[in-house]
């Protein structure tokens, strides 16, 4: 399970095709997740591995946008309020993953290179007006390396472990400009428990915040998640 809270900044600074004006705008996104993903990882030796996967989650984004001249104050936005600017959506995810990664100790940390390609199914199930209703088919790819180990120190008997993180994703196909960016760079880490000890399914509870920069995006993001 993860859980994600996503604060954004878009900025349009563009010419009208149809009038020839220019449309500037700035644009705040935040966004609030919960994902549940399980799959199961094949070992194919010498650190590499094979893991599928299912994922099911629920995504609620708010857009406030800020319209910052007069063509489009008066003509852009009556247009877009409500439809692609200042507006909130509900939306369900279901996707398909097919992930490839390799593992190895470098002394006490732990190092991670993960590839990973996504196929997702979007719709909407709540939203502010009728014609933000959607359904959509998005594929994307993503990498990540990831590094950690222990912090030295414990909180009570759990030890506390840490881990940073370099990665980002790329959306692929005909519908890659969907949600008005198409790949982002993301650095972020984390801080956590190690719960080993207690005989749970679950080895580590983790979070971390990272920082996000795109094509047309930039923000922050939280995430809390535990590990198997």
């Amino acid at each position: 399970m993860v859980l994600g809270y996503l604060d954004a900044k878009e900025s349009v600074d563009t010419v009208s095709p149809t009038f020839g004006e220019q449309m500037r705008w700035n644009a705040d996104w935040k966004g609030y997740s919960g994902m549940l993903e399980g799959g199961m990882s094949f070992d194919l030796g010498h650190g590499f591995h094979l893991t599928p996967g299912l994922t099911a989650g629920l995504a609620r984004l708010r857009n406030s946008a800020t319209f910052l001249n007069d063509f489009s104050k008066e003509v852009v936005g009556p247009v877009l309020d409500g439809l692609t600017t200042n507006f909130s959506v509900t939306a369900l995810t279901l996707s398909g993953i097919l992930a490839a990664g390799y593992a190895t100790k470098l002394g006490s940390m732990d190092l991670e290179v993960l590839g990973k390609y996504t196929h997702s199914y979007i719709e909407s199930i709540e939203t502010d007006n009728d014609a933000q209703e959607f359904n959509s088919d998005i594929d994307s790819v993503s990498g990540r390396l990831t590094v950690g180990g222990p912090l030295g120190v414990s909180l009570g008997s759990y030890p506390m472990i840490w881990q940073a993180f370099l990665g980002g994703m790329h959306f692929i196909g005909q519908d890659q400009e969907a949600l008005g960016w198409t790949y982002y760079g993301e650095l972020g880490a984390s801080i956590g428990l190690d719960i080993r000890q207690l005989g749970w399914p679950l080895s580590a509870l983790r979070l971390g915040a990272s920082i996000i920069q795109g094509d047309n995006i930039s923000g922050w993001s939280i995430v809390v998640g535990y590990k198997f």
